[in-house]
């Protein structure tokens, strides 16, 4: 029986590992400093303007599912616009203490300028199963641990929680993303938000911090009480003080969320703007392919950590390169920096990360180049994804692996002073990682280099679902997934 005064709800294995691990990648090796204190972000607006539009596609299915399932539920069918999306990552000493949604005057103002919710009146009453359909408002920790008995619900008490809702929150355990519907109206508000919990290489039955530590959910009041991330959970509750929470502060590794916000009011959609910038950038790619996937790092000072040093790079370290160290590679730039002068090498330097380079491993250097730090890092990061499934497909490559010299090995000191002066603080962020401590054992160059082949694979197949959704897009001036067959026919 559903708890009114502190309504939640659980979906478990919302969101499925393999999807998981895709999402990971896309944010690991587009992120850029966020907006509170060690957070990453990778918004869709900041794809499209780094030439990374095609990582959009595996997303646009799960905003599809995240919509319905919200839809659905508040009885609000075809009514909910996407008002944002992102990736988000909370690192070691991010935390929040406990809140409500609603305690931000700017947020309260917009409650009450927008239309009246329309709330569906019929109740659901569940006495079955329900795939993916985990715990339920009302269970006590005991019951949670029965949650495929279902739950019941009579019209009545289902009608007292919508009209007493201000506002709804959703969590998406169990990747990396953190998900949140907002849905507004004359004196209502409906939030969600998902709070995905980064674990690609957990089982079902894996504990939340095999990739990183702490970053527990707690609720002040009501049961469940303490939530621990599992991959692909939703948890759905009310986001005003019948519901205060508050996340432990991330003690080690990475705890990565994708975000989304719904609204009722066209206005706040996100997808017009989105298309928009989305159009211009894809003429022409159908007919001209050439370095078409390749990504255009932004502004530095956008990927350098913590963000009150980015003016003067006096301390810190560029999340790229950070990514990069903890798996064990450097980089050398094929511009030659010795005639740069102490006083201007800092920032001159970090501008070579957008031109051409190679990476280095262990005193070997891959001598195919990268076009940028962020082509590089796609690599790496797409590697460490696909790795274990690549080993059966590097027969017949035979990369070109060259020993560093000791002039490089010099160079790329020096760089990494540059690039990386705090490497430490870099490896308390990035460096928990059960995957990481494995590929320290099992990395060769071969597989590296068939993943290079793969990942050309990958994108341009992204691509090309991109190019083709576009004008669906742009008709409808929403964002939506079509099958490919039905797209091609």
């Amino acid at each position: 029986m559903a708890d009114s005064e502190h309504p939640r709800l659980i979906l478990h294995n919302f969101l499925p590992l393999d999807l998981c691990k895709e999402l990971e990648f896309i944010h690991k090796s587009c992120c850029t400093v966020g907006y509170r204190p060690n957070v990453f972000s990778t918004t869709l607006s900041h794809l499209i303007a780094t030439n990374c539009a095609h990582f959009i596609m595996p997303i646009i299915p799960i905003r599809e599912r995240l919509r319905e399932k919200a839809e659905e539920y508040f009885g609000c069918q075809y009514e909910l616009f996407v008002e944002f999306t992102g990736l988000i990552s909370w690192c070691r000493g991010a935390s929040i203490g406990w809140h409500s949604d609603d305690n931000r005057p700017y947020l309260k103002q917009r409650d009450f300028a927008l239309p009246v919710i329309s709330i569906a009146n019929k109740c659901r009453k569940y006495t079955l199963p329900l795939p993916g359909v985990g715990e339920y408002a009302g269970q006590t920790k005991a019951d949670s641990h029965y949650s495929h008995l279902g739950t019941w619900c009579d019209l009545k008490q289902y009608m007292d929680f919508i009209s007493n809702m201000e506002k709804l929150k959703f969590i998406l355990v169990g990747l990396v993303h953190e998900f949140i519907i907002r849905i507004r109206s004359l004196g209502a508000r409906i939030l969600a938000e998902t709070v995905s919990q980064r674990s690609g290489i957990m089982k079902e039955d894996s504990s939340y911090d095999a990739d990183f530590k702490g970053g527990i959910f707690h609720f002040k009041d009501g049961e469940p009480a303490d939530i621990v991330p599992m991959t692909g959970d939703v948890i759905m509750y009310t986001a005003d003080d019948r519901n205060i929470h508050s996340v432990d502060e991330i003690t080690e590794g990475e705890r990565i969320t994708l975000t989304l916000w719904f609204s009722r009011d066209a206005s706040y959609d996100e997808d017009p703007k989105l298309i928009s910038s989305l159009s211009p950038d894809l003429l022409g790619v159908a007919e001209s392919k050439l370095h078409s996937y390749i990504p255009v790092p932004g502004s530095i000072n956008m990927y350098w950590f913590p963000p009150d040093k980015a003016s003067s790079f006096s301390s810190g370290f560029d999340i790229r390169c950070g990514r990069l160290r903890v798996l064990g590679f450097d980089i050398y730039p094929f511009q030659k920096t010795f005639h740069l002068s102490e006083s201007e090498s800092s920032y001159n330097l970090l501008e070579l990360l957008s031109g051409p380079l190679l990476i280095a491993r262990e005193s070997k250097m891959f001598e195919p180049q990268f076009l940028n730090i962020m082509h590089a890092l796609q690599m790496v990061q797409f590697y460490l994804w696909k790795f274990s499934n690549l080993k059966t497909k590097v027969e017949g490559t035979s990369p070109n692996i060259t020993p560093t010299s000791q002039t490089q090995k010099t160079e790329i000191d020096h760089l990494k002073s540059v690039f990386l002066k705090d490497l430490q603080l870099a490896e308390r962020f990035f460096g928990h990682s059960k995957t990481i401590k494995d590929m320290e054992y099992e990395f060769d160059w071969d597989t590296f280099s068939a993943a290079v082949l793969e990942w050309e694979c990958y994108v341009l197949k992204l691509q090309k679902e991109l190019v083709l959704h576009l004008p669906h897009w742009k008709t409808n001036q929403s964002i939506f997934f079509v099958e490919l067959g039905d797209l091609e026919d």
